[in-house]
C-alpha cells in the first residue's frame, strides 16, 4: 500500500452484480464514478498484492428527485410512422 498512514480507502459506489461461484463462493461487482481514480488504484494495489480486506458497507439513500407540478411532459410517439387515423 502507497499510505501507510491511512489504510482506509474510501469511496461511494453501487452493487452492480452478485454472482455465485462454483465452490460456493461469492463475487461482487461493484460501480465507482471516474473521479474515484485514487481509490481505484490503491484497490488495484491490493488486488496485485492478493490483500485480504476487511469491508463494511453503509447503505444511503439514493437521490429523491422532485417533481414539478404545471408542467406537462411531452409525450414520446411510440410508433412514429403511424398516423393518428391507424390506431
Amino acid at each position: 500500500m502507497s499510505k501507510k498512514s491511512d489504510p482506509v480507502i474510501r469511496f461511494q459506489g453501487r452493487v452492480r452484480s452478485i454472482k455465485t461461484l462454483v465452490g460456493g463462493g461469492m463475487d461482487v461487482t461493484l460501480s465507482l464514478s471516474d473521479k474515484d481514480i485514487k481509490q481505484i488504484s490503491r484497490l488495484l494495489e491490493c488486488k496485485k498484492s492478493n490483500a485480504l480486506l476487511d469491508v463494511s458497507a453503509i447503505p444511503m439513500k439514493p437521490e429523491v428527485k422532485v417533481k414539478v407540478k404545471n408542467v406537462k411532459a411531452k409525450r414520446i410517439q411510440r410508433y412514429p410512422y403511424r398516423d393518428q387515423a391507424d390506431s
